[in-house]
């Protein structure tokens, strides 16, 4: 009789887990290929090399399934905020260089680890109505407070010329996103230092960033 070894309770769940990375890794595949309205289930089962009965173990729909995708991204550009508190913070010109150097130079390591989903939902964005409408939003004002805040920082300890922070997150977010979907979409190779050092350059002139005075 053949030898079946039995599962533990750990083996499940880790089992349960791989289908389920399967399942999201060939989604953001055949939404990056298709486009979302292209795209069907079971075109993403084929791909994960699933049975089609599988995908509604863990997710409802297409839509379901498209959903956390979305949100596993803003997650982790949310923690990347949350660990870089201090973005603007330095005592000398060099020190805030760096500061910031090392906040965009993460955020760019994240945007090309998630490269598909970010391109997707620049690509189709809020032009298509709906479901696009209302994710792209969604993840566009999270990060709209979040840098408004940094930004905030900044003008109340006296080290832009900048007064709006509303304004100011507008157009860091806006240099950021399409920057990054107009390289991918062009097809430019640039290094990920090169490339945040530019970007660094570009912001703490634009903010006209300057080191606070002694005591401030």
């Amino acid at each position: 009789m053949l030898f079946r070894p039995k599962m533990t309770g750990m083996s499940v769940i880790n089992q349960k887990e791989d289908r389920k990375d399967a399942l999201v890794k060939a989604a953001i595949e055949i939404f990056h290929q298709k486009g979302y309205a292209q795209a069907r289930v079971s075109d993403i089962v084929a791909r994960a090399g699933v049975a089609q009965g599988t995908f509604y173990l863990y997710f409802r729909s297409k839509e379901a399934v498209f959903r956390h995708i979305c949100t596993a991204f803003m997650e982790q550009f949310s923690l990347a905020f949350a660990e870089s508190a201090g973005i603007f913070d330095g005592s000398t010109e060099e020190e805030i260089n760096a500061s910031v150097f090392r906040f965009i130079r993460k955020l760019l390591i994240l945007r090309r680890e998630n490269g598909a989903v970010a391109d997707l939902l620049s690509r189709e964005g809020i032009g298509h109505g709906g479901l696009f409408k209302e994710i792209y939003e969604d993840i566009f004002v999270h990060f709209h407070q979040l840098m408004k805040a940094r930004i905030q920082e900044i003008i109340d300890r006296g080290m832009t010329r900048f007064s709006d922070a509303e304004t100011a997150s507008i157009l860091l977010i806006g240099l950021f996103e399409r920057t990054m979907f107009l390289i991918s979409l062009i097809g430019i190779d640039i290094g990920v230092d090169e490339l945040a050092e530019q970007m660094t350059a570009f912001i703490l002139t634009g903010l006209s960033l300057k080191v606070p005075a002694l005591g401030d």
